[in-house]
C-alpha cells in the first residue's frame, strides 16, 4: 500500500518508546481505520493501545488511558485523553516528555493528515504542564527525539 493510502486499513509509521528512556523509535504497522473513527483517531487509538513488535520497547502511556475524541481543523489535532493519563503520569519527566512527543510524532507524521502540531486536552481541559513538557499549547512534533 502506498503512504497516504487512506482507505480502510494502512500502512503507518507510529512512534514508539525505546527500553531505557533514550529515545523514539518509529514502529511500522498496519492500522485500520473503521466507519466510526478517523485517521488521526485511529492513530491515537493504535497508540494508546501499545506496540506489537515489544522489541526493546516499554509501555509509558498509563493504563486505563482513554480516546475520548479527535479533531483536526486548520493544521492543529486536537486530542481529548481521560483523566488516567493525568494520574499515571510517569514519575520522571524525561518519561514524560517521550509520552507526550510519541503521541505528537505519531499524529504529526502522518502527511496527508497535513497536521503541524498537536493540542492535548484531558476530560475536556487543557494541560498546564506535564512532565515539564508546557502542553497548554499547541505541541509541534519534535523528531530530534529518534533513534
Amino acid at each position: 500500500m502506498s503512504p497516504d493510502n487512506t482507505s480502510d486499513g494502512w500502512l503507518r509509521k507510529k512512534w514508539v518508546i525505546m527500553a531505557g528512556g533514550y529515545g523514539l523509535a518509529a514502529e511500522q504497522r498496519d492500522v485500520v481505520k473503521t466507519e466510526s473513527e478517523g485517521v488521526a483517531a485511529a492513530l491515537v487509538s493504535a497508540l494508546l493501545a501499545g506496540s506489537q513488535s515489544g522489541d526493546g520497547v516499554r509501555r509509558l502511556m498509563p493504563e486505563g488511558t482513554q480516546l475520548r475524541s479527535v479533531t483536526v481543523e486548520n493544521g492543529v489535532c486536537t486530542v481529548d485523553l481521560s483523566g488516567e493519563f493525568l494520574s499515571g503520569m510517569p514519575e520522571v519527566a524525561a518519561d514524560a516528555r517521550l509520552l507526550i512527543y510519541s503521541l505528537v510524532n505519531t499524529v504529526c507524521a502522518m502527511e496527508s493528515l497535513e497536521v503541524q502540531s498537536v493540542q492535548l486536552l484531558v476530560e475536556g481541559q487543557r494541560v498546564p504542564d506535564y512532565g515539564g513538557v508546557n502542553a497548554a499549547v499547541p505541541l509541534e512534533p519534535d523528531f530530534t527525539l529518534a533513534q
